[in-house]
């Protein structure tokens, strides 16, 4: 069983996927072309008519997965600037803004496939197919295995998995209090 097909998008998807996710204009070649290419990729292997159609999750549809996308996104550009202007170290050194904003703007590129098809997603980790896709595009191996859920065992130790840890269960916390879910940070 074949999962998905690696796309290539088009002019036109190119500019409706930038309009919808703006942050993605920030990146540099090849990387720009290669995250738009990720998203033709998702959108074209789901069942979802567009981007903006996707819930966050089967628990919370009145919210939508492009919103946490680019919610995740801004705040952690957010973080990182605050990083680098309060801690000139070591710990900024190592991160690199390029890396950072693809990690953040994959972060979730396979819900769209597992909020697709409900067996698929009993029984593929979220993260998984993400990591498939991103090595078939090319992707660097860093950015790679930044992108998995925040319950996995794998844990990088780098700054840019953390920015993307906290800011990601930031944006979670605050959607599964809309719908009274008990947020991340107070499960034990």
């Amino acid at each position: 069983m074949k999962l998905y097909t690696i796309y290539s998008a088009s002019e036109a998807e190119q500019a409706l996927i930038l309009s919808q996710i703006p942050l993605i204009g920030q990146l540099q070649e090849p990387y720009q072309q290669k995250t738009l290419d990720a998203y033709a990729t998702a959108l074209k292997n789901s069942t979802f008519p567009s981007l903006a159609d996707a819930p966050f999750s089967r628990h919370s549809t009145h919210y939508r997965l492009l919103a946490h996308i680019n919610e995740v996104a801004e705040a952690g550009l957010m973080l990182a600037d605050f990083a680098y202007s309060h801690w000139p170290d070591e710990w900024t050194k190592k991160l690199d803004r390029q890396e950072l904003l693809q990690i953040l703007l994959l972060h979730d590129l396979d819900k769209y496939l597992l909020l697709s098809d409900e067996s698929l997603e009993r029984s593929i980790a979220h993260g998984t197919l993400s990591a498939m896709i991103l090595n078939d595009l090319g992707f660097d191996s860093r950015v790679i295995e930044a992108v998995h859920s925040p319950s996995a065992s794998l844990h990088l130790d780098n700054p840019a998995s953390m920015i993307l840890h906290y800011c990601d269960l930031f944006s979670c916390d605050h959607i599964y209090m809309l719908v009274s879910r008990t947020p991340h940070y107070c499960m034990k």
